[in-house]
């Protein structure tokens, strides 16, 4: 059985004054929150594929952030 993660990244940050970019792109600890929550459904063996789906605008910023951790 396959097992799909689908992370919804498509908040902009009204709520925490996030002016300059979205939410899910703010650094905790040094790396982006999206990246914290990949790692969580990337460690889960019963995950089999993770899909995120983010604004439009927002998707090539998604792609690099990924290509920075990706190994």
């Amino acid at each position: 059985m396959t097992t799909n993660a689908l992370i919804f990244a498509g908040g902009v940050g009204n709520r925490m004054n996030a002016l300059a970019k979205p939410k899910q792109f703010l650094q905790l600890y040094g790396k982006e929150i999206i990246i914290h929550t990949l790692e969580k459904f990337q460690n889960n063996p019963n995950i089999d594929g993770i899909l995120v789906v983010c604004k439009d605008n927002w998707i090539d910023f998604l792609k690099i952030t990924f290509q920075k951790y990706v190994k």
